[in-house]
């Protein structure tokens, strides 16, 4: 198993061919306006954003600007990076996950397809994968979900320090958004803090 962007930078071309228009577009049209993510956009016109990181070419630090250098060079737009949103969408987001695809106002994700995107197609490679998530897996792994998520959990971490985890088992989703590459790259202390800031969530669950 080989983590790669060009994929996904791939993919975000063929929806362009196919739906007539930019990714930016098509993700408001199809993702964003139906789930009610309001605040979720690519290049961000708002000064209500987080420092990402300095630049270490200019100097400047980058507020509203994609931080991934591919992206960045396709415009702030792209498939693998470049999006932006707080907070209260990312809930609207995992909400639907979390119940499998289900919005308030009818599904957003068919069943099929949700089981399909969720299942963990390597479990015999050296990471567990769905199409498009990280699957915590039986296998014990080390895992940015941390050691008491369930095996059918489902993530997915950012560079920047932002993360979404999911665990339909146990009715839990957890959110991490952190600007961690602020004011560097160099800080790769994220990686342990992710897996104690899941184990410790995890451990507060009690049954009724």
């Amino acid at each position: 198993m080989v983590y790669s962007d060009l994929g996904f930078i791939l993919l975000g071309y063929i929806l362009e061919k196919v739906g007539g228009t930019r990714i930016d577009q098509l993700c408001n049209t199809y993702v964003f306006k139906p789930i009610g993510m309001d605040n979720t956009c690519f290049n961000p016109k708002t000064k209500n954003v987080a420092a990402t990181e300095i630049d270490a070419n200019t100097g400047n630090v980058l507020i509203g600007k994609c931080h991934d250098e591919n992206a960045r060079f396709l415009g702030g737009i792209s498939g693998h990076a470049g999006l932006f949103s707080n907070i209260e969408d990312i809930i609207k987001f995992a909400n639907m996950l979390v119940n499998k695809g289900a919005l308030p106002a009818g599904r957003f994700i068919s069943v099929p397809a949700f089981e399909m995107m969720t299942h963990n197609y390597t479990g015999h490679l050296s990471e567990d994968r769905g199409i498009g998530w990280c699957i915590k897996g039986e296998k014990g792994r080390i895992s940015s979900g941390g050691d008491l998520i369930s095996s059918a959990a489902f993530g997915h971490t950012g560079f920047t320090g932002t993360s979404i985890w999911v665990d339909i088992p146990h009715d839990i989703y957890v959110i991490l958004l952190t600007n961690r590459v602020h004011p560097s790259r160099q800080n790769n202390a994220i990686i342990r803090f992710r897996r104690l800031f899941h184990n410790a969530v995890l451990a507060s669950i009690v049954d009724d």
